[in-house]
């Protein structure tokens, strides 16, 4: 089994950036959220997915504005619509669920993108690929896809569970002080 590694300058570029905002990306999900450590990885997490954006919109192997190109207009419009939710949102908590889905998204599109790159560069897989997708490809990108539906669904469900949470803390909170008054 061979992987071809050829690609260009811009292309290094554009795999180190990737590669950070997988590194990143898997961080965030898993680590707790809200703290200034989580605030300035996601700021540099959103940097390599904009860079990667922005680089593979270069990239021309084809000599055509292809898909992949689009999923990278994709990637730049979730990564930084979640960021603006987390950086400057109002009152409430409904910022919450639009900031999850968007950088959720945002990772999506990069391990989607990461999975047409594996099938392309490793010799024993370029046949699923080449010169046109089959189940395989397919099938892959509908596990990818669906494991990011129940991340999203997930992370929603809990973001709505602790929002719930917080009101019956906050009433009991109110309730007790409310309570040593009136004694």
């Amino acid at each position: 089994m061979s992987v071809n590694l050829t690609m260009s300058v811009v292309g290094v570029f554009h795999t180190a950036a990737c590669v950070v905002a997988l590194g990143l990306g898997a961080w965030l999900i898993v680590a707790r959220k809200g703290t200034p450590r989580h605030r300035r990885l996601g700021d540099w997490y959103v940097g390599a997915i904009v860079f990667a954006s922005l680089t593979s919109l270069t990239i021309y192997t084809h000599h055509a504005f292809t898909f992949a190109h689009w999923f990278a207009i994709m990637a730049l419009v979730t990564s930084l619509g979640g960021f603006t939710l987390g950086r400057w949102h109002g009152a409430g908590q409904a910022w919450k669920y639009g900031h999850l889905t968007c950088m959720l998204l945002s990772y999506y599109v990069l391990i989607g993108g990461g999975v047409n790159e594996v099938f392309l560069r490793v010799s024993a897989l370029r046949h699923y690929i080449a010169p046109k997708f089959t189940p395989v490809v397919g099938q892959t990108h509908a596990i990818v896809m669906m494991s990011f539906v129940v991340l999203i669904l997930g992370f929603a469900l809990a973001t709505a569970v602790s929002q719930v949470r917080l009101v019956l803390r906050r009433r009991r909170a109110q309730a007790g002080r409310l309570a040593k008054a009136a004694a």
